[in-house]
């Protein structure tokens, strides 16, 4: 015999999909979002990778896939930000090892993606001071109320830099891990007395926590290795979008 007639159609509709974060009071605001985006040799292994030379396997000068997911990481939180703030935001971008360039000031997120994908890494050692300090520059062209510094990066700092300091910290130095960690402690807290938010983001184990929870004043992510970045994206947004307690029910 012919089976039953099929059951009735299920009584309610199917749930919506899922937003990419959670809905908060300020989202659609203005933001400003400045990338200080890690470029130190030990981005690529270190050694014979340092500058990018015998181990390049990423076409366009992106050297090794660890700088490549920063980059691509980097690229997603733009365009996360950018849709969710409903194309409300602007970027800008500073590259840094042994010292830090400014790529790009404050522009569109269209513009800022062409400079992550097309900047070549560098290999160095990790002047975190500078980074920030070059990041704050870029925020200070700003006009929103929410400003965001973004600094990714593996390792702690080990240099830094007597023209942005003075003598008082001890600089110019290399390779000296305290001097370059206390100027680095020293512009994050610069930044945030600006009313900038910094939101450290650290990959791997050489990094201390006890560094990113200075510079983002106890907000700021790991994760063990660069292709795991995309596990902490809808994080990242929601803070960069809604920030610390501005989240509400939906």
């Amino acid at each position: 015999e012919p089976s039953s007639e099929p059951s009735s159609e299920p009584s309610s509709e199917p749930s919506s999909e899922p937003s990419f974060v959670p809905t908060c009071v300020n989202q659609n605001e203005p933001v400003d979002v400045c990338f200080a985006v890690d470029q130190s040799g030990s981005i690529c292994g270190g050694g014979p990778c340092t500058n990018c030379g015998s181990c390049r396997d990423i076409e366009g000068g992106l050297c090794c896939q660890n700088y490549q997911d920063a980059i691509t990481f980097s690229e997603a939180v733009v365009s996360g930000v950018n849709n969710i703030t409903d194309m409300n935001g602007s970027y800008g971008f500073v590259r840094f090892a042994t010292s830090a360039t400014e790529i790009t000031g404050l522009t569109s997120a269209m513009i800022v993606t062409e400079f992550l994908t097309n900047t070549s890494f560098s290999g160095g050692q990790t002047n975190t001071e500078q980074a920030i300090r070059f990041c704050t520059n870029v925020l200070d062209e700003g006009t929103a109320a929410k400003r965001i510094l973004v600094l990714l990066t593996d390792g702690n700092p080990n240099v830094c830099s007597s023209d942005t300091i003075g003598s008082v910290m001890g600089c110019p130095c290399n390779g000296c891990v305290n001097p370059s960690t206390t100027a680095a402690n020293n512009a994050a807290a610069a930044a945030r007395n600006k009313n900038y938010t910094v939101l450290p983001v650290g990959v791997g184990t050489s990094i201390s926590d006890s560094n990113l929870n200075n510079w983002g004043n106890g907000t700021f992510l790991t994760v063990d290795d660069f292709d795991e970045l995309d596990s902490i994206l809808d994080d990242l947004i929601d803070e960069v979008v809604c920030g610390e307690n501005n989240l509400v029910s939906v």
